[in-house]
């Protein structure tokens, strides 16, 4: 752990007291009505749902709400390393900068789901446009998202295997910056099931999330004379836009050897993956109709393993990258948008409204200036006051605009 360094047991288990910030219910560091979301903040300081206190920010690789997302672009090559370095105060230093690319391994490209951009000047934030270079098609069919007054999100609806992403603008010399969202692990505790009562170890071990040793004490594992299915459950169908395996690393890895991987909407297969080469970590992009609904992903054996004669297959931890489906909110995916007029809102419930400009669907918060997002509904009225810096009914009106009205006047 980063910055803990104790020599003396008071002071551990002071150390230990203060730590323990994630929910009272739940064992340390998860957090979530069913204990099922990992806490990514900075030593482990997340509060009952996931967001960070003390002033502590999310862990890299993660971001984004209760820090769940995972940033892919420190995986891209680019000349804007101030863009990537998870500081929003470093920013583009050139007032003629009007381009950055981010380039992905070709030969590996990984899925995107949206981009995010952060600018230092508002009146910019919107002025950015966003060129996403697939491995097969590129994306096509785009949602610009307001998050914030400084931070608004791109989003491919056909999420693609990404080799390029170029932003052009005047708003790119504003950029302080970029995530690249691969989606979250939505397989983190879900249930499991296996085809055999007795496997070598229990099927909840492979989406645990305790893989230190990396060996079979932490590894899901099972060699069978029989046929053989390993599958995980989702509470609510999910979006799943990839698949990362991590295979055992005590030098047994030939047990992901003609391995088939699936992602299933009941019983209907969506798409699969054989890993056919032994590897210490498979990352597998889904390539297929963008409006999936996958209730579960499976796998199994094609054929016996050569060298022990089984039906043989272990892996240390899948993560299954996803999201909700459009139309329904929360980190579990419980809610719905049915209260929002578009039927579109953000992961925290909070509505949507879009319209389509030159082709592109721009979508607005409803109550963006209201206090913690707080209104009503129906009718968008503030119920608990404005954020400080605006006012109105809406609060709608900035109070820096009317300084400078009255400042005009005078």
């Amino acid at each position: 752990m980063r910055g803990w360094i104790v020599v003396t047991l008071p002071l551990v288990v002071i150390a230990l007291l203060t730590r323990r910030t994630t929910s009272a219910q739940c064992e340390y560091g998860f957090f979530g009505p069913r204990c099922q979301f990992k806490c990514h903040c900075d030593q482990m300081s997340c509060d009952d749902n996931g967001y960070c206190t003390g002033g502590m920010a999310c862990d890299p690789p993660y971001f984004g709400p209760a820090c769940q997302y995972v940033d892919r672009s420190p995986l891209a090559d680019t000349d804007n390393k101030e863009l990537t370095d998870f500081n929003d105060a470093t920013c583009v230093t050139s007032a003629t900068t009007h381009t950055v690319t981010f380039t992905f391994n070709s030969s590996a490209p990984v899925v995107i789901q949206f981009v995010r951009l952060r600018v230092s000047n508002p009146d910019y934030r919107d002025l950015i446009q966003a060129t996403v270079v697939g491995s097969i098609y590129g994306c096509t069919d785009q949602v610009r998202v307001e998050v914030d007054h400084v931070t608004s999100d791109i989003y491919c609806r056909n999420f693609v295997p990404v080799v390029t992403v170029r932003l052009t603008g005047d708003g790119v010399k504003y950029l302080c910056t970029v995530h690249q969202s691969g989606g979250r692990n939505m397989a983190l505790r879900q249930r499991t099931t296996s085809s055999l009562p007795e496997p070598g170890s229990t099927a909840d071990i492979g989406v645990d999330d305790e893989n230190e040793a990396l060996d079979s004490t932490t590894c899901f594992w099972a060699e069978t004379r029989q046929l053989y299915t390993w599958s995980v459950i989702f509470s609510t169908p999910v979006k799943v836009f990839s698949v990362f395996i991590q295979n055992r690393k005590d030098g047994i890895l030939d047990m992901m050897e003609d391995v088939r991987v699936e992602w299933f909407h009941n019983t209907t297969q969506l798409y699969q993956f054989v890993c056919t080469t032994p590897q210490e970590e498979y990352y597998i992009p889904y390539i297929g109709p963008t409006n999936m609904s996958v209730t579960s992903l499976s796998a199994w054996p094609e054929r016996k393993n050569s060298r022990l004669g089984k039906f043989a297959l272990s892996f240390c931890e899948l993560n299954a990258h996803g999201d909700c489906l459009e139309g329904t909110s929360g980190l579990d995916c419980s809610g719905t948008c049915s209260h929002c007029a578009s039927k579109l809102c953000s992961i925290e419930g909070i509505c949507y409204e879009c319209s389509r400009t030159n082709g592109l669907l721009t979508c607005h918060k409803l109550c963006l200036n209201c206090y913690k997002n707080r209104c009503d509904w129906t009718s968008h009225l503030c119920t608990e006051g404005c954020e400080t810096g605006y006012y109105g009914r809406y609060c709608d009106k900035n109070s820096k605009q009317m300084e400078s009205y009255v400042h005009s006047l005078n």
